[in-house]
């Protein structure tokens, strides 16, 4: 697609990883940062930033975005999940995942009732129930580490437990985790570049490994059919018999730049696929195994 590339929310990770993506002389393409906040990173980065209505104001970002479009031209690549109502609303060429699934399951909680007897998941723990620890205990919405912690207290437990924006779940030890950007077509899984963490540091990884996508592909597939999910879609969860699904991030991740290191230009074919033409299984099963990339604070390289 001709055009200018409107990158949202260009101040988080994601938005700033596809700035630099575009920066880069290998993968250069022309963009325009939108972000509220004029001072993130992705909008100090970019050629051109724009300071946009916030998220929550659906219609006064939606008439941004739609001005945008019509002085560059471009699609709209959505990295922030509150956006998408906007984005729907603005009429923009993008590719993305229906608001109201995408809403549903950014809630672990509704994520896992949907899923539930589809995958394998995580252990919720309850009142009266709350199973041998230690245990986990992360922000229903949001991805990532963010806000997670470990315990061994129950009074912790009891807690967060009388906390509706918080999930308590058993920890899974032993168990490899792997993360997976999912190209999906109408609910079909297209192809997925897929990780795992190959060094964690403070319960976070800092270093992946991409990995032959073989051993998860029939577990996202069925993730993928039974949510309806469409466009660049992160799914992460434990490798081992059967595999498990953790969380869904129903929008592109940084986990684009680790799929760029293994030779899956995703902006490439995000432009292409709101040209119309959908992204192939060879255009994404074709990545390099045995990739390691490092996070370094906010910049993700490739490592030796």
């Amino acid at each position: 697609m001709t055009g200018t590339l409107i990158i949202t929310a260009a101040g988080g990770p994601t938005g700033t990883e596809a700035v630099k993506q575009c920066r880069r002389p290998s993968t250069r393409r022309a963009h325009v940062a939108v972000d509220v906040d004029p001072d993130g990173a992705g909008m100090l980065l970019a050629d051109e930033a724009v300071v946009v209505s916030p998220w929550t104001d659906v219609g006064g970002l939606a008439a941004d975005l739609g001005m945008l479009h019509e002085l560059h031209g471009g699609p709209v690549f959505c990295t922030h999940v509150g956006e998408l109502p906007a984005v729907e609303l603005s009429g923009v060429p993008a590719v993305y995942c229906d608001p109201s699934i995408a809403y549903q399951i950014s809630s672990k909680d509704r994520l896992y009732d949907l899923l539930d007897g589809i995958v394998e998941l995580p252990q919720r723990v309850d009142y009266g129930d709350l199973r041998p620890g230690p245990w986990v205990v992360k922000p229903d919405r949001g991805s990532g580490s963010a806000g997670l912690f470990r315990t061994s207290s129950e009074l912790l437990v009891d807690a967060a437990l009388s906390d509706d924006y918080l999930v308590v779940q058993r920890e899974i030890r032993g168990r490899s985790e792997w993360d997976a950007v999912c190209f999906v077509d109408a609910g079909e899984l297209v192809g997925a570049v897929v990780t795992v963490f190959d060094r964690m540091r403070g319960g976070i990884g800092t270093r992946w490994l991409t990995i032959p996508p073989d051993p998860v592909l029939p577990t996202l597939a069925d993730i993928a059919v039974h949510l309806g999910l469409h466009g660049i879609v992160n799914m992460h969860g434990w490798l081992g018999d059967p595999i498990i699904l953790c969380e869904i991030n129903p929008r592109p991740s940084t986990g684009i730049e680790i799929a760029q290191h293994a030779g899956v230009d995703c902006l490439e074919l995000y432009e292409n696929w709101c040209d119309g033409v959908t992204p192939s299984r060879r255009d994404i099963l074709n990545y390099r195994s045995g990739v390691r990339v490092e996070r370094h604070f906010t910049s993700i390289t490739r490592s030796s």
